[in-house]
């Protein structure tokens, strides 16, 4: 009896949720249409210091506990890698003896970069980096063209999944090498899914989920024992070394040494990794001296192992009987393949563990930075 009376007063509902729909364009319309003016009053709103330490104070106190040292480490665990052994071989098959002023060229670029962001460390000592800096002097709209960089980067990296993937990928080819097999040797079949690159990333995930203080030393140790095993490299190169081996100088032409520049640029990234730590440093006055130092000691030791490795073997001669060694070995792995054409094949094995500790290095440094990073993108989500 009552079924009636409730069907017929629904009825109407349908023209009402009609007339909703002019109106919710309308709506539409009128928003756009005031976009301009947003934009002329928003788009270079800026934040200021006080805004900033306010959010983050909102957001958690972080434990102050990385020192000086620690700040150096964590941006020299990802300046210093394992790019010394994947990139300066093509680089000098490019550039030829010239590779050491690539290195000149794009370790003052570095330093230049380091030393706009010793700058802002100084200036705004708070987590963020490149968006924290650009929301304080240039405005909103720039800021979220840097927030889109960043959330690209960590998109392809997932933080430990895609971009990570290439440094562990490159932990499992010199792990292959180490045990005398080809570099796909941990390949599942024909496919790129390899088991112990996923490993070494859930491991090393745990790890810097045990805290800063404990990740902050593994990284330190970690740094400290790589560059002692880098120095040693270089020194058994040297005892080979044939300053002869350097000439001619530009069998590569200046346009192949500039062009080789651009490619070791990006052996230097990683060195503002201090600045995502600013607010866990025990005195963030330490930030510029952390930034420049990591870049200035990455240029130094960079050259030297690029001038070790050019005068074992010349490098006019990859592929010759004079150097039995095919470009591609040394294109893959150029210290392997110039020890062993040197004669110091029995130092191959110390040459590939080192080049692991740089991978392994590299993740935990950038596994870091990157959850440090996302702490701080938090604290702008929409509520």
């Amino acid at each position: 009896m009552h079924e009636a009376p409730d069907k017929a007063a629904a009825a109407p509902a349908p023209p009402a949720a009609a007339a909703a729909l002019p109106r919710r364009l309308q709506e539409w319309a009128g928003a756009l249409a005031r976009l301009p003016q947003l934009l002329a009053t928003m788009a270079f709103r800026r934040r200021s210091l006080q805004d900033e330490l306010e959010e983050a104070a909102l957001g958690g106190t972080l434990r102050r506990s990385l020192s000086a040292l620690d700040l150096w480490c964590l941006g020299m665990g990802q300046a210093i890698a394992s790019g010394i052994f994947n990139l300066t071989g093509g680089a000098a098959l490019q550039a030829g003896s010239a590779i050491l002023l690539s290195y000149l060229l794009a370790g003052a670029t570095a330093l230049c970069c380091a030393a706009v962001m010793a700058e802002f460390a100084r200036e705004l000592p708070i987590s963020g980096a490149g968006f924290t800096w650009t929301i304080t002097t240039l405005g909103e709209l720039p800021a979220m063209f840097v927030l889109g960089n960043t959330l690209a980067a960590q998109a392809s990296a997932l933080c430990s999944v895609l971009g990570n993937a290439a440094v562990s990928r490159g932990f499992s080819y010199f792990l292959a090498q180490l045990c005398g097999r080809p570099p796909t040797f941990f390949n599942v079949g024909s496919t790129s899914v390899n088991p112990v690159a996923f490993g070494i990333n859930v491991v090393i995930t745990c790890l810097v989920a045990t805290g800063v203080r404990e990740s902050a030393f593994f990284i330190t140790g970690l740094t400290l024992l790589h560059l002692l095993m880098l120095s040693i490299v270089m020194i058994a190169g040297f005892t080979q070394a044939d300053p002869s081996n350097l000439q001619p100088f530009f069998s590569g032409g200046a346009d192949n040494c500039i062009d080789a520049a651009g490619i070791l640029f990006f052996t230097f990234i990683g060195m503002e990794a201090p600045a995502v730590g600013a607010e866990e440093a025990r005195n963030p006055a330490q930030l510029p001296a952390a930034i420049i130092g990591n870049a200035s000691v990455a240029v130094v030791v960079y050259i030297f192992m690029a001038l070790s490795l050019l005068m074992m073997v010349p490098v006019t001669q990859v592929g010759t009987p004079a150097v039995p060694v095919s470009p591609a070995a040394y294109r893959a792995n150029a210290f392997t393949a110039a020890f062993s054409a040197a004669g110091l094949g029995h130092w191959n094995s110390f040459v590939l563990v080192t080049a692991m500790l740089g991978t392994v290095t590299s993740l935990v440094t950038l596994m870091y930075s990157c959850s440090s990073a996302t702490a701080v993108l938090r604290q702008y989500q929409p509520r």
